[in-house]
């Protein structure tokens, strides 16, 4: 990535650390490594939005609203 676009990149990190909300995963740091944006967030032990609605897909189980 061009180091401009990971500096505009870092801009909208700094915005994503002042979100505070249970439903999203904790931002804990960022920094730039080269050219590269590395995102540092909390850890979720029961993996990810995305593995988890694969999985409920394959087992043909809709999401409820809650």
């Amino acid at each position: 990535m061009p180091q401009r676009y990971a500096f505009k990149a870092m801009e909208e990190v700094s915005m994503l650390g002042q979100l505070q909300s249970p439903h999203i995963v904790k931002y804990i740091d960022s920094f730039l490594t080269g050219k590269k944006v590395a995102i540092v967030m909390e850890y979720c032990p029961n993996g990810d939005l995305e593995k988890f609605l694969i999985k409920q897909s394959e087992l043909k189980k809709p999401l409820t609203e809650d």
